[in-house]
């Protein structure tokens, strides 16, 4: 909050992510509202509302999994997973782990052998906390005044990949946390892919709606 806050230092605050993104800018805008900040938009690209269906505890070997598993199925190289389930990589510890990501990732040239391991390690602690967060994310169910565009990708995910979501309702639960109309976009693409050139001008038009809105809204 201090960050935003030194750059932005009052609202209307126009907020938005994707997938994990979208939970934590609402819960961002629900803090914001709390402290007396109006907030102009919140803006959520493929990012269903908690609860979560039930997911058992996925280990680091699971998680360095699914990442190779998203960059294999982009990449065009799913032989990029050749080895993957060796029972050595199993129990290996982390910093094993994203060596071998490193190291595959080269291989197949998704990455320059000299890169910074660093974005590797970022990658996975997104990952990471992706799992972990969302389990146990639970916020209240308060109507409040807050303007949603949720923008909802139309393509299954790519096989092995599952989300915890629970998306029954046209606005994938978040009529059950603002008190205004949830305002939904259907694009082409998956939850990845819908943010990948040929896909993104879709949301960007969308997006570029939903903030002149909003902007009339506030000068209103």
């Amino acid at each position: 909050m201090r960050c935003i806050r030194s750059v932005q230092p009052a609202g209307p605050y126009f907020l938005g992510g994707h997938s994990l993104g979208g939970k934590i800018a609402y819960e961002v805008a629900r803090r914001l509202h709390a402290q007396g900040d109006a907030i102009g938009l919140v803006a959520m690209f493929d990012s269903a509302a908690p609860p979560y269906s039930f997911v058992a505890h996925q280990d680091d070997f699971a998680i360095a999994s699914m990442i190779l598993g998203v960059f294999a199925y982009y990449a065009g190289k799913m032989e990029m997973m050749a080895g993957i389930d060796d029972a050595r990589l199993r129990d290996a510890p982390r910093e094993r782990l994203l060596a071998f990501m490193g190291e595959r990732l080269a291989q197949f040239g998704v990455i320059q052998s000299q890169s910074d391991t660093s974005a590797i390690r970022g990658l996975f602690n997104v990952y990471r906390a992706a799992a972990d967060f969302s389990a146990r994310y639970a916020p209240p169910h308060e109507h409040l005044p807050l303007p949603i565009l949720l923008v909802k990708a139309t393509e299954p995910m790519p096989d092995g990949i599952k989300l915890p979501e629970i998306r029954e309702t046209p606005a994938w639960g978040w009529e059950n946390f603002t008190r205004l109309p949830v305002r939904t976009c259907e694009v082409a693409g998956n939850h990845y892919s819908c943010l990948m050139d040929g896909y993104v001008e879709r949301i960007a038009d969308a997006l570029r709606d939903a903030l002149a809105s909003a902007r009339q809204a506030i000068e209103a």
